[in-house]
């Protein structure tokens, strides 16, 4: 089992505990029939997620629309989710609800109200089962809402009152993906493990924009180099000065190199920084400064992938795109991207990680700063000698 944000669930155990006491009527004091699948016809599953987390789980949710082949998937989540979701075959309706304890962190009252009166549009018909993959108590608490008549998920932080079907977790997983997959198996679903990798498939629009894309730009006989810089905090952020110097050192030696900066929201003064020190090497280079969906489709077109620990390593390994990802804070046994292909994760071992304090309590991000330029330039050059050409086996529906 990958390791939890044990203050978290200290904290929300605490606040399961008070409500168990208050709840007149829990839902796991009995004994429940065996789900039969052929008779399923509506499912709803919470997806309170972020990027790289709704790319890890979008297996299991294939998977299990396979294993309920009558069913209607119903997905409750941000924009974000239905955004990266919405041509790839996983859902068949989708209700918008902005999470407020998922990042950007909107706790204002317009959005609380907000997110609760989706229960409304999400009740709009009853389902035969709801799932909440995560087992965060604050899901299964929103999940406790939905006119379900089966309602499934771990007990990570307690909630089992709440639910009909009780998911126990299981020690021996280590990866988020494959603790998920322990969710389908308790609910006696069949999959292989060749089910579990993540897939991005590009609409026959999205081939044609990158297509263009990569004429226009005259990229066909470049390698294509993409770089993320960015990450959902700034401790995961490697600096970047040393992402400038690796761009800089491999321009020198691959002369045919084209870099595609890719800023994500917020990102502008860390994409300028690294823009004002290749500027004085004469680096090829382009700003993808864009949508969320343009911004998928476009990493697309990339050879290699050079980024933190964030959405878009998850990303480039669903398009089978060999990368480095630099983890600092992070487990990466346990959230590293699921790939088929070359995958070379940079990280330092310290006792002090996994890491889920907002802030190093030491004041150094020392598992950050100990990863050195060398180490990155070094795992890209190999990745870069072998599969330095315009990858066009990317998966078109």
């Amino acid at each position: 089992m990958p390791k939890f944000n044990d203050l978290k669930i200290s904290k929300l155990r605490k606040v399961n505990k008070l409500f168990s006491k208050l709840y007149l009527f829990p839902k796991n004091n009995k004994r429940y029939p065996a789900i039969i699948k052929e008779d399923v016809k509506d499912i709803i599953i919470i997806a309170f997620l972020l990027i790289g987390d709704t790319i890890m789980y979008t297996p299991a949710i294939k998977a299990l629309k396979r294993n309920f082949p009558n069913a209607r998937i119903t997905l409750v989540g941000g924009n974000l989710v239905k955004t990266i979701l919405h041509d790839q075959n996983v859902f068949d309706d989708f209700v918008i609800a902005n999470c407020p304890w998922i990042s950007p962190f909107d706790k204002s009252i317009k959005n609380i109200l907000s997110f609760f009166y989706s229960l409304v549009s999400a009740n709009r018909k009853k389902y035969d089962l709801a799932i909440d993959f995560r087992g965060d108590w604050r899901n299964i608490f929103y999940m406790n809402f939905i006119n379900a008549s089966r309602k499934a998920s771990f007990n990570f932080s307690g909630g089992e009152y709440m639910l009909t079907d009780v998911i126990a977790p299981i020690k021996d997983y280590d990866h988020l993906i494959d603790e998920s997959f322990a969710l389908l198996e308790g609910l006696d679903c069949q999959f292989v493990d060749d089910d579990k990798y993540p897939e991005l498939n590009l609409t026959s629009a999205d081939g044609i924009y990158t297509a263009d894309f990569v004429t226009q730009k005259k990229l066909n006989d470049k390698i294509v180099i993409g770089i993320h810089p960015g990450a959902s905090l700034e401790e995961r952020k490697w600096d970047e000065t040393k992402y400038a110097e690796v761009i800089n050192r491999l321009s020198a030696v691959y002369s045919n190199c084209v870099f595609l900066l890719f800023e994500g929201p917020n990102e502008g003064p860390t994409i300028q920084k690294i823009k004002n020190e290749i500027d004085e090497e004469g680096v090829q280079y382009l700003i993808i400064s864009k949508t969320l969906h343009e911004y998928m489709i476009l990493m697309s077109v990339c050879d290699v992938i050079i980024c933190n620990d964030s959405g878009a390593a998850h990303i480039a390994g669903a398009y089978n795109i060999p990368e480095v990802v630099i983890f600092g804070k992070g487990d990466p046994k346990s959230v590293k991207p699921f790939t088929r292909n070359a995958l070379s994760v940079v990280s330092h071992p310290l006792e002090c990680k996994p890491c889920h304090l907002i802030n190093c309590k030491f004041g150094t991000n020392l598992c950050m700063n100990m990863v050195s330029v060398h180490e990155v330039y070094e795992q890209a050059s190999i990745l870069i000698e072998r599969y330095g050409k315009i990858n066009t086996d990317k998966n078109v529906l």
